[in-house]
Order: C-alpha cells, then sequence, then structure tokens
C-alpha cells in the first residue's frame, strides 16, 4: 500500500531527532531515524497491525510503538489506497489535544 506523509508528521520526525541528538547524539538519531523507517515500512504492509484509538477526535486514527522506542507512538489513518501518517509523538503526551484545531485568537 502506498503511504502520505502529513507535514507535521515530518516536522515530528526532525522535532525528535533534534531532542535525541541533545539527549545523546548522533548514534541515537540514526537509531530513531531507522526504527521510524522499519515501522513505517511494518505500518504500510500491515496496515491494521495498530490500535485503533477511540480516545481521539477523529475518528479511525491508529497508533503504533516505533519499534525499539516503545515511549514514541506513530498515528496514522487508513485511507482507501494508501496509509496516511499524520504525527510522531511521546506516548506520554496529551494525545486528544495533538488533533485538536488551534484555538482562534481574538
Amino acid at each position: 500500500m502506498k503511504a502520505s506523509y502529513r507535514p507535521q508528521f515530518l516536522t515530528d520526525i526532525e522535532e525528535t531527532a533534534d531532542y535525541l541528538y541533545a539527549q545523546a547524539g548522533d548514534d541515537l538519531v540514526a537509531r530513531w531515524r531507522q526504527a521510524v523507517k522499519q515501522t513505517r515500512k511494518l505500518v504500510t504492509q500491515f496496515p491494521e497491525i495498530g490500535h485503533l484509538r477511540a480516545d481521539l477526535p477523529i475518528e479511525g486514527i491508529r497508533t503504533f510503538y516505533v519499534k525499539g522506542f516503545p515511549n514514541w507512538l506513530i498515528f496514522y489513518h487508513i485511507a482507501k489506497d494508501h496509509i496516511e501518517f499524520l504525527r510522531a509523538k511521546h506516548a506520554m503526551m496529551h494525545l486528544p489535544g495533538l488533533f485538536e484545531p488551534p484555538a482562534s485568537e481574538g
């Protein structure tokens, strides 16, 4: 199955890489990027492998742990002809807030 990536997914990957670099350096970042790549491949091959999330405000979102980084989740949606990768975030965040529209400034 084909894959598409929301811009925020790609931003999440880069922000996490920056965080991990500051914590432990290049080796950890390289492992992170490889783990994300392997996890994306697995999800693309077996889309229903992830947990369907009823606790999130958008119906049909699934999550799957990044291989080797069990505190990090990949959020995705199964469309008719592709997998749409939405976000990649630490599991201890306020997850429903990841998908709420930004508050309007008044």
